[in-house]
This record gives C-alpha cells, sequence and structure tokens, in this order.
C-alpha cells in the first residue's frame, strides 16, 4: 500500500490535488458511513449540479442530504470532519425516511434535480443520480 507523507509540503499537495481532483464524494461517504443509523446520504444542490454538467457558479458549500435517525451530535461531529478535510462548508439537512418518502416541496425540488448518491437507497426522480 502506498500512502503519502502528509507532514511535509509535497504530501500536502498532493492531498489537495486529490481532494480537488475527485471532490467531496470520498470523503462524505466514509464519514457518514462511520455514523449509526443513517439509512442513505447524497450530496444536491450547486456541487452536485456542476458535477453532473449543469453550468453555474464554482460551489462556494456542499449541501447533503442524510436520511435516517444518526444522533444529532455524531452526526455533527462527522460534518466537522468533512469541513476540515474539506475545506468546504457543508450544510446537512436531515429527514427522517418517512419525509424523505413524502410529498414535501422540499423533497419533490431535491428529487427532480441532479443529486450524488454517496451510499443507501435513496430513490430519485433524475437522471443524473448515482447509485
Amino acid at each position: 500500500m502506498v500512502q503519502a507523507k502528509v507532514d511535509n509540503p509535497v504530501g500536502q499537495a498532493m492531498r489537495q490535488l486529490i481532494l480537488v481532483t475527485y471532490g467531496p464524494v470520498p470523503v462524505l461517504r466514509d464519514t457518514l458511513q462511520s455514523v449509526s443509523n443513517i439509512e442513505g446520504a447524497a450530496i444536491y444542490g450547486s456541487w452536485a449540479s456542476r458535477r453532473s454538467g449543469v453550468a453555474g457558479h464554482v460551489p462556494n458549500d456542499i449541501d447533503v442530504l442524510v436520511v435516517g435517525s444518526p444522533s444529532r451530535q455524531k452526526l455533527y461531529e462527522a460534518i466537522d470532519d468533512a469541513e476540515q478535510k474539506l475545506g468546504y462548508e457543508v450544510n446537512v439537512k436531515r429527514l427522517s425516511p418517512e419525509a424523505w418518502n413524502s410529498q414535501d416541496g422540499f423533497v419533490q425540488t431535491v428529487r427532480s434535480r441532479p443529486m450524488e448518491v454517496l451510499f443507501g437507497q435513496l430513490e430519485v426522480n433524475d437522471v443524473h443520480a448515482e447509485a
């Protein structure tokens, strides 16, 4: 296994290059999968739109949808950790499975736009979503 030496400038630069190249998907996936009681998670909003090819400004933050009933404290600790790794503000919206399956306006809007599913079985109405 190869591992970058992160205590020198080259290692830090390599880490930044990987984060910029691959984006927040692996960081958020790994971070959120460690939190109990999350059934699914996805990136939505401007970051997901840019990733799917929709033109627009470079996102300043990352919007994350979490479906389940995780501990609020554990969830926000995980989000804080992801923010430190990514260098981006991460805004999390927590929904119960019942709310995700509802006809709520917010839910329908999120489902109809590009999403990057991190994990879980999140049914979406958009061809841009990845499983």
